[in-house]
C-alpha cells in the first residue's frame, strides 16, 4: 500500500495470501479503519509505500504444529529421502495444514519433494511460502529459514528476477553465516554492476494470480512486451512516490531515483505471459 501524508492508506493490493479470497477482502476492507505515522522528508509528512501482513485466527494464535501433521510429516521426509514419491505422495495428503506453522512446515518440505520431482518453479513457489513474508525465523527453526532463503535467492537469480533476488538478500545477508555470505557475496556484487549498467535484462513471467503481477524493479527504466494475453496498467509503489501508467506496448518506462526502491504491479487478464525488460 502507499500512505498518504496524513497517514491514510491508499492504493492498496493483496500481494500474496494463503487465505481464500474472502479474508483478502476482510484485510483490505479493516484497513479503511487504520491509520499510520506518515513518513517524512526531514520534518515534512511524505507519502511512502508500507508492505502490511494481516494474520486472521478463529481463536488465539497457534504457537505450533500438531501432533498428526508432525508425524505426518516426518514420515514424508523420510519417504523423500529415500527417494519413494509413491510414499511421499501418500502422507503429503496426510499434511492437512491448520495454521501458520504447518504451512510453513509443509511449503519447506514439499521444496526438497520438487527439487526431486517438480520444477524450479514449483520450489520457487514453495520456498515463498515456507519464508511467508517473514524478516526473521519465526514459523521456521532458523537455520531452515535459512536454508529457505537460500534456495530462494538462488532460483530468483537462475530466473533473472533479479530485483526480488536483492529484496531476498537483504534479510538473508542479516541473518546468514559467515560463510554463506561469503559464498553469495560475488554474486551480489555481479547483480549491483549489472545494476547500475546499461545492459538490459528480461525476466519472463505471468499473471498466474487473479489479475496482477507483483514484483521488484531491478533497474529504473523498463519496457513490458507481452508474449500471450493483454495488459491493462503498471503501478509503482516506490519508497517515497506513487506511480501509475496506461501501458502502451511502445514506451520505455522511466521512474526517478529519487523515488527510492520500487514496487511493481502489472494489472492484465488471467495467465497473460509478458518479459519485463529492464535498461
Amino acid at each position: 500500500m502507499m500512505i498518504d501524508p496524513q497517514g491514510k492508506p491508499y492504493e492498496v493490493t493483496v500481494v500474496d495470501s494463503i487465505g481464500s479470497p474472502a479474508f483478502e477482502q476482510a484485510a483490505i476492507k479493516a484497513l479503511d479503519q487504520m491509520s499510520f505515522e506518515p513518513a517524512k522528508r526531514g520534518t515534512t509528512p511524505i507519502d511512502s509505500s508500507f508492505t502490511f501482513k494481516m494474520y486472521f485466527s478463529r481463536y488465539s494464535l497457534a504457537t505450533g504444529a500438531r501432533a498428526p501433521f508432525v508425524a505426518a510429516y516426518r514420515k514424508f521426509v523420510k519417504a523423500i529421502q529415500a527417494g519413494d514419491q509413491a510414499a511421499a505422495d501418500e502422507q503429503l495428503a496426510k499434511m492437512d495444514v491448520a495454521n501458520l506453522y504447518e504451512e510453513a512446515f509443509r511449503s519447506y518440505s514439499k521444496y526438497f519433494y520438487d527439487a526431486k520431482w517438480g520444477t524450479e518453479a514449483e520450489q520457487l513457489r514453495d520456498l515463498q511460502r515456507a519464508v511467508a513474508g517473514e524478516n526473521s525465523a519465526h514459523y521456521l527453526p532458523k537455520d531452515a529459514f535459512t536454508t529457505a532463503l537460500s534456495g530462494k535467492f538462488l532460483l530468483e537469480v537462475k530466473a533473472n528476477d533479479f530485483g526480488r533476488a536483492l529484496h531476498t538478500w537483504q534479510t538473508l545477508e542479516r541473518l546468514a553465516p559467515k560463510e554463506i555470505r561469503a559464498q553469495y557475496s560475488q554474486t551480489v556484487d555481479a547483480l549491483n554492476q549489472l545494476r547500475n549498467s546499461d545492459k538490459a535484462v528480461a525476466l519472463s513471467t505471468r499473471i498466474d494470480r487473479g489479475t496482477t503481477w507483483h514484483g521488484y524493479l531491478f533497474k529504473n527504466r523498463f519496457s513490458v512486451a507481452v508474449t500471450n494475453g493483454a495488459v491493462a496498467e503498471i503501478k509503482l509503489r516506490c519508497e517515497k512516490q506513487y506511480l501509475f501508467f496506461k501501458y502502451d506496448p511502445a514506451l520505455q518506462y522511466s521512474v526517478s531515483s529519487k523515488s527510492g526502491p520500487c514496487g511493481i504491479e502489472v494489472v492484465g487478464t488471467p495467465g497473460t505471459t509478458f518479459d519485463l525488460i529492464q535498461s
